[in-house]
């Protein structure tokens, strides 16, 4: 499917569950997800989505708290 952002997300004090998989189109149109902090233990391999397989763009996060693993 394709999204489209009408305003900013706060996440401030929410649990997010990552978002397994996304395919299609997610546009922020220059809108921001503020606060966000994965909750996932590291795993995810984007952030938000831990595997995506369409598209993101125009989005902005502000007070982003993401930790990443390499293997």
């Amino acid at each position: 499917g394709s999204y489209i952002l009408v305003s900013d997300i706060d996440l401030y004090g929410v649990k997010f569950d990552l978002i397994d998989s996304f395919y299609g189109l997610f546009d922020g149109n220059g809108h921001s997800i503020n606060n966000f902090t994965e909750t996932d233990g590291g795993t995810s391999k984007y952030g938000f989505i831990t595997y995506n397989y369409g598209t993101v763009q125009n989005l902005n996060f502000k007070n982003a708290n993401v930790n990443f693993v390499f293997f």
